[in-house]
């Protein structure tokens, strides 16, 4: 299944969907000019799930429109999580008890996403033996997952870091201006070009890392020696994002916001 729909997340396929993210942001420069004050949060949570909606259905879901979770979309999402919290240790256990025959033949009743997503891709089915019905809404589920709540964590966590940073925030502002960005929606050639900002955006994720949970990897063939200890092949191994990322040998003033810049032979330094 990964590998059918994986040229559809490559870097130049992502790409297409900037027409649907450009949108989305003109709409939230649009909703939020009228109101007197916003939640940063529920905010950027709502312009990212239109956002997804709009790549993945070609319309958007109306969150920031009405101020809300419509159709508690963002609530599947976050249940999905928790289930992923929950069971991504235990892999077989979960296919035992979710996934088995008897529980997919009593599975609920179809999203309304299935007939949306059947629809434009009937006409394409590449690989129909591997994208049923329930596969299609699960992948459309996961990118809209990653595109919604993680987007609208991280965004909300690198805004947060810029305000605490005063000294920051005017540094980045200042290379905005000097690229002509001026209050227009900037297109994705634009701000690739923006080293500041790509740092400012790493940095913030470094400090806020959105997976909370550990990711486990198996020990290929052969096993590994990893910082001296030899671990056999299939030990299932983890590493805390949100542990190792404030380690004191990471850098200096690890848990403060420093911004780092990388040039054209991918030297380091701080600015």
């Amino acid at each position: 299944m990964r590998r059918s729909v994986a040229s559809a997340f490559t870097p130049n396929a992502v790409l297409d969907y900037e027409p649907w993210v450009d949108e989305s942001i003109a709409e939230l420069l649009d909703v939020h000019s009228k109101r007197p004050s916003i939640d940063p949060f529920s905010t950027m949570l709502y312009y990212s799930m239109d956002a997804a909606g709009r790549f993945s259905f070609g319309s958007s879901f109306g969150c920031m429109a009405a101020n809300a979770d419509v159709e508690a979309s963002i609530q599947m999402i976050r249940n999905r999580f928790k289930h992923w919290g929950w069971w991504s240790s235990l892999p077989g256990l979960d296919r035992l008890v979710y996934t088995n025959s008897i529980a997919m033949r009593m599975k609920r009743a179809p999203s309304s996403m299935a007939a949306t997503a059947i629809a434009r891709l009937a006409a394409s089915q590449v690989n129909p033996e591997v994208l049923d019905a329930a596969r299609i809404v699960g992948m459309l589920v996961s990118t809209m997952s990653g595109a919604g709540d993680t987007t609208a964590t991280s965004t909300t966590a690198i805004l947060y870091f810029l305000l605490k940073n005063p000294d920051k925030f005017a540094k980045l502002r200042s290379e905005l201006c000097s690229a002509g960005i001026d209050g227009a929606v900037p297109s994705n050639s634009q701000v690739a070009k923006l080293p500041y900002l790509h740092a400012v955006i790493r940095e913030g994720m470094r400090l806020f890392p959105t997976v909370a949970w550990p990711i486990e990897r198996k020990v290929p063939s052969g096993g590994a020696l990893i910082a001296g200890t030899h671990f056999p092949e299939g030990t299932s191994m983890t590493l805390s994002d949100s542990q190792s990322v404030l380690e004191a040998d990471f850098s200096p003033a690890v848990a403060c916001l420093k911004p780092l810049k990388v040039d054209v032979v991918l030297k380091r330094e701080l600015l």
